[in-house]
């Protein structure tokens, strides 16, 4: 199976090719995306980048996976409308990966509670609290709280998988004894998404184009505006 994978969940995002074989994922390249605005005239270049470098085109897919939330709104509307393009023309199967849980991948979660949290802005994050590697066929569930609710929750001899920026605006809060894991510069790692999204295909998890969509877990503040002044009308 020849797998693209596309994280855009975070500030930069990153793309990865994968050939799995069983149970066998290996990563045969992989790149960040670049710093600036995240559009499609950045994204498709580093594909296309990505493609070649082992050379593949589009038609050669037979699998594609995509961080499917939560995340950015913008981020995650430009990969999933991407991954939806690529695989709708190339005819690959589909397989929408939750971030929290590429986040939490290969964090040895089996040793010690590992949360997954990523910035929900408004001083508030999502949380997932994974005991074990992270496992398709039965995912946490994600919390949306405030900060300082959710760093009441961690404990001591647990672990912190989020990126450096989450982090910083957490780190205070933390309780004594909680492992920051170091790494995380911006989001899930590509060889993440691509491992999960294989095991989501194989376990028959896939998504048909037409039907994939950005999971947000929250309404945009444009619609909890909206919805306020409906409230007061």
């Amino acid at each position: 199976m020849n797998l693209l994978a596309i994280d855009t969940s975070g500030r930069r995002g990153s793309v990865a090719v994968a050939q799995v074989r069983g149970a066998d994922c290996r990563v045969l390249s992989q790149a960040a995306l670049p710093a600036s605005p995240r559009t499609a005239q950045t994204l498709l270049p580093a594909i296309r980048d990505q493609l070649a470098t082992v050379d593949w085109s589009v038609s050669d897919l037979t699998a594609i996976a995509v961080t499917s939330g939560p995340g950015s709104f913008t981020g995650l509307r430009l990969g999933i409308v991407t991954a939806k393009t690529l695989a709708y023309a190339s005819g690959a199967q589909l397989a929408a990966v939750p971030t929290l849980a590429a986040l939490a991948a290969g964090r040895d979660a089996a040793r010690r509670p590992v949360w997954a949290v990523l910035d929900a802005q408004r001083d508030e994050a999502f949380a997932a609290r994974f005991t074990a590697e992270p496992n398709v066929a039965a995912l946490p569930e994600v919390q949306l709280a405030a900060i300082d609710a959710l760093a009441g929750l961690l404990q001591s001899r647990e672990a912190l998988a989020t990126p450096q920026a989450t982090l910083a605006k957490i780190a205070e809060r933390l309780p004594a004894g909680v492992e920051a894991i170091d790494g995380i510069d911006d989001g899930p790692s590509p060889a993440a998404v691509a491992q999960l999204g294989a095991a989501l295909i194989a376990a028959g998890r896939t998504v048909d184009p037409l039907q994939l969509v950005p999971q947000y877990y929250r309404r945009s503040a444009a619609e909890e505006k909206a919805a306020a002044s409906a409230s007061q009308g």
